[in-house]
């Protein structure tokens, strides 16, 4: 096609050839995203309703669970409305630290240093 000139372009769009990909590619990956996601959020009620999910509706909120709503709530269609949410469980914390396991290892790295290693990868990943 035409040149496209590159102050019309997002940078990242610029040279997919270096990424070993092209326009065409990019451009089926986002539809496939797009239409995969639009599938999950019409979906996932119906999903959530056949297993059992519980969806219940507390003075703190709404609630999911997979017992029935307990007293004072009010139960509410889990297979209806548009999206829903249910929050993942945290995971129990270790039972020793590694750091404390093996000599020598460093310990966990500070949230500067791993938004500027994060960027920094980020920086090279775009400069390939």
């Amino acid at each position: 096609g035409p040149p496209v000139s590159p102050r019309l372009v997002p940078v990242p769009l610029l040279h997919p050839e270096r990424r070993g990909s092209t326009v065409g590619a990019e451009v089926r990956g986002a539809v496939a995203t797009f239409l995969t996601m639009a599938y999950v959020l019409v979906a996932n009620p119906s999903i959530l309703a056949a297993a059992g999910v519980h969806k219940c509706s507390t003075r703190a909120g709404v609630v999911y669970g997979d017992q029935p709503c307990p007293a004072g709530s009010r139960e509410l269609a889990a297979g209806r409305g548009t999206l829903n949410v249910v929050a993942f469980p945290k995971p129990a914390p270790p039972a020793a630290s590694a750091t404390a396991l093996v000599p020598g290892l460093a310990g966990p790295i500070d949230t500067a240093e791993r938004d500027r290693l994060r960027d920094k990868m980020i920086e090279d990943a775009a400069n390939r």
